[in-house]
């Protein structure tokens, strides 16, 4: 497991640093589309970005106590896939026409297209990951970490049991 533990690192780091541009990206999409005719969808991106806050937090739990929280490695793939594939087809059909309905800068557009194919690339690269970490740990059956041990253990330091 602590091998494994630098690339569950990086795996938090990098999911922090994709909601940071995420949020970054859509503040600067708010702020740029201010007055125009499309400034009332720009003022929800920012709701958009913020449920995004919930893939590191679970990655830091990953991180933390692999045993303990593999069983939400499915949720999170489930979610990362979801937001890949959003985010993907969004750049692949719509990027353009948003652009010129909201009639951003060129700022604006650069922050959103960079944010927008590092969220795609991360989410994809993230399952991989993810999938990796659910072949390699094993499970809790196979495991010494036995939870009522350690239970135990303190009940006795204690002088219960």
């Amino acid at each position: 497991m602590s091998q494994r533990r630098p690339l569950r690192l990086v795996l938090f780091l990098l999911d922090l640093l994709r909601l940071a541009a995420l949020l970054g990206a859509m503040v600067a999409f708010r702020s740029a589309a201010k007055g125009s005719p499309g400034g009332a969808l720009a003022a929800h991106a920012v709701a958009f970005a913020s449920p995004q806050a919930l893939f590191p937090v679970l990655s830091l739990f990953m991180l933390l106590d692999p045993f303990k929280y593999q069983d939400y490695a499915p949720l999170y793939l489930t979610g990362k896939l979801v937001s890949a594939i959003a985010v993907t087809s969004w750049l692949a059909a719509s990027f353009s026409e948003t652009l010129v309905a909201l009639e951003l800068t060129d700022a604006a557009i650069l922050s959103l297209a960079v944010a927008g194919a590092f969220s795609a690339v991360w989410d994809f690269v993230s399952v991989a990951l993810t999938f990796f970490f659910l072949r390699t740990t094993p499970s809790r059956e196979d495991s010494t970490y036995r939870p009522e041990l350690v239970v135990d253990s303190v009940d006795a330091d204690l002088g219960g049991k």
